[in-house]
């Protein structure tokens, strides 16, 4: 009797724990990994948003908002010498996210790419 069994990837144990967890909110997490203490405006320049944008994905990251559920992936802080200022740092949780995230946050050379003229489920069906 054969039986059809695959191992658990990286990818079921994301869409299982944190099925709401978008691009977005992946790339933030990877990037306060990258940079621990990086201002909510440092970030949002580096990923290219809006700092009001940003903050409402850092909440959402961190313990939630308006009747909103938080993941707890982050703590956000008061800066030292400005107020104003909001260091993000990874919890506990938010490591463990990011272990899971970091090998999805890889630079992807040409090879990788799909290209236009490739219709990506005939790069499926293809074997190596």
């Amino acid at each position: 009797m054969k039986t059809n069994f695959r191992a658990r990837t990286l990818i079921d144990e994301l869409r299982e724990n944190w099925p709401r967890l978008d691009t977005i909110k992946m790339n933030l997490v990877a990037l306060v990994y990258q940079f621990p203490e990086i201002s909510m405006t440092e970030a949002a320049e580096t990923l290219g948003l809006t700092v009001q944008a940003l903050q409402c994905q850092a909440r959402t990251l961190a313990g939630g908002y308006g009747g909103r559920d938080g993941y707890g992936f982050l703590s956000i802080g008061i800066g030292d010498d400005d107020q104003r200022e909001r260091p993000m740092k990874l919890t506990t949780l938010g490591l463990k996210a990011a272990k899971l995230i970091s090998t999805l946050n890889t630079p992807v050379d040409e090879e990788m790419k799909i290209q236009r003229d490739e219709n990506q489920l005939d790069l499926l069906s293809q074997t190596a």
